[in-house]
């Protein structure tokens, strides 16, 4: 399969609250990624 998505480090504030913090994954072609 190809890898369509990569995100490495992602880190998410709102605020003075840190939501997210060094997130990382792939995503290939064909496959389904659900993040809560």
């Amino acid at each position: 399969m190809s890898l369509i998505l990569k995100v490495e480090g992602l880190t998410k504030y709102y605020g003075a609250v840190r939501a997210l913090y060094n997130v990382s994954f792939e995503l290939e072609k064909g496959k389904i990624l659900g993040i809560v």
